[in-house]
């Protein structure tokens, strides 16, 4: 119970770290469309970082979030054996965490079209364990409140996967040269 308490103690301390680093990402990517005559690629890049610096907050939130519901949930101990329902869920927004931060760090479209290809897994690993959970809350009164935080858990686990596909879809369209909503043949009609 101790580690558990540590770790959401933890997570909660961080807060003040993150802001400083989203500022510290804003005043210098100011700095840099004030100082420097920048062409549009440029110009894109400076204000992607930020938009991703504000989006890397908005998981961080997220966290906190979880954390909160988390530590509501350590007391239930052997009667939430269901908690590890959740895992897939949480892998696959790692895995998706994981890729937009390379695709927006390495500038890969190729890697954020991946990550958008990751929405419907996530999507689909979000509902089934909704339904799950949904079904146990209806089956037992006891853990009712248990069971709602983790689904309010999967749903911050949800919200983290659009937010990577906000960033995925800013990489696309930084790096690329067509509409990312524009199908293959649509697009080379417009660009021709």
């Amino acid at each position: 119970l101790g580690n558990e308490l540590d770790f959401f103690e933890s997570v909660f301390r961080l807060g003040e770290g993150v802001k400083r680093c989203e500022k510290r990402i804003d005043e210098v990517g100011l700095e840099l469309l004030l100082k420097y005559r920048l062409v549009a690629l440029d110009l894109r890049q400076i204000l992607l970082s930020m938009r991703v610096s504000r989006r890397l907050r908005r998981i961080y939130d997220h966290v906190v979030t979880m954390a909160k519901w988390g530590q509501d949930l350590v007391g239930h101990g052997d009667q939430m054996k269901e908690v590890r329902l959740i895992e897939p869920l949480f892998v696959e927004i790692r895995r998706t965490v994981a890729g937009a931060i390379m695709a927006y760090s390495d500038l890969s479209d190729v890697r954020a079209r991946e990550v958008l290809g990751m929405v419907e897994e996530v999507e689909g690993t979000h509902q089934g364990v909704w339904q799950l959970f949904a079904r146990e809350i209806e089956s037992r009164g006891e853990v009712a409140e248990a069971f709602l935080n983790l689904i309010l858990i999967a749903g911050d686990l949800k919200k983290i996967g659009d937010i990577c596909v906000q960033v995925a879809e800013g990489v696309v369209l930084l790096m690329g040269e067509n509409d990312l909503w524009l199908s293959d043949r649509e697009s080379q009609r417009v660009i021709l």
